[in-house]
């Protein structure tokens, strides 16, 4: 097959067409975060934020569960009048603690990923075996 042919070209369209489709919900996603209420449910959508806000990821980060009890308690009673318990009864600041956690669990997954994968290439250097 040419490089040049109509083959090359229909390979081409239909992997710029599949990257375009996976990329898309992504993009639209993160901007969607930048976007203000009012933008955000109009019947035309905007492809880049008019007004760039930062207001969600700082109710995110800085989210106080303690203050949401209190507002949400009154909804905390079910039909009998009996309490129940809440779903928001975690304590910690927000998004903070569980970031750490995930930052944690991740940097570890990659440095023992990395030992292990280094050990096993010089362990087949040594053997002389190829990969």
């Amino acid at each position: 097959m040419k490089r040049y042919s109509s083959d090359w070209y229909w390979y081409y369209v239909i992997n710029y067409t599949l990257v375009i489709i996976i990329i898309f919900p992504i993009y639209w996603t993160l901007i969607s975060s930048f976007k203000k209420p009012n933008e955000l449910i109009t019947s035309e959508p905007t492809f880049y934020p008019q007004d760039i806000t930062l207001q969600y990821y700082d109710q995110m980060w800085n989210f106080d569960r303690q203050k949401r009890l209190q507002d949400t308690e009154a909804e905390d009673i079910n039909s009998t009048g009996v309490k129940i318990g809440s779903k928001y009864r975690l304590d910690g600041e927000g998004i903070k603690r569980p970031f750490l956690n995930s930052a944690i669990v991740s940097v570890g997954t990659i440095i023992l990923t990395i030992i292990v994968c280094t050990l096993g290439a010089y362990a087949l250097t040594i053997l002389n075996t190829p990969f």
